[in-house]
């Protein structure tokens, strides 16, 4: 879990200061997928509402969109194996995507693009090591 925290607060200060990926999603979405703790639901509200404070924005948009993407992620474990690659690049892409249009984001499809990219490498890096170990 600390791995999964110290992960948030990189992607919070990355997304905050440098750049405009949903970096934050992508991590909540493993963390979700491969934790399946409700834990992640605490994750999700906290990290929204500091990623909110960084950037300068309302507070709590962030925090309910996080909170609503983990709880379809839950909603789809039970119907579908979640610990795939197509099931992670596809909620990567949704997940941004609708992140970003909500946010108000120019370059929205580019972003998500990028965004589902990160995830499917972190993915397949995950699985290396996880093989390795």
């Amino acid at each position: 879990m600390i791995i999964i925290i110290l992960s948030l607060l990189t992607a919070i200060f990355l997304e905050s200061a440098l750049m405009s990926l949903p970096l934050t999603l992508v991590v909540l979405l493993f963390a979700a997928i491969y934790t399946r703790d409700s834990l992640i639901f605490l994750l999700a509200f906290l990290a929204g509402l500091i990623l909110d404070i960084f950037s300068l924005r309302t507070l709590g948009i962030s925090s309910l969109y996080f909170v609503t993407f983990v709880f379809v992620i839950f909603l789809y474990q039970k119907k579908f194996e979640t610990g795939t690659l197509q099931f992670l690049a596809i909620f990567a892409f949704l997940g941004s995507i609708l992140y970003l249009i909500f946010l108000g984001t120019s370059q929205v499809f580019i972003h998500s693009i990028l965004a589902t990219i990160l995830a499917t490498i972190s993915f397949l890096f995950y699985k290396k090591t996880k093989k390795a170990v």
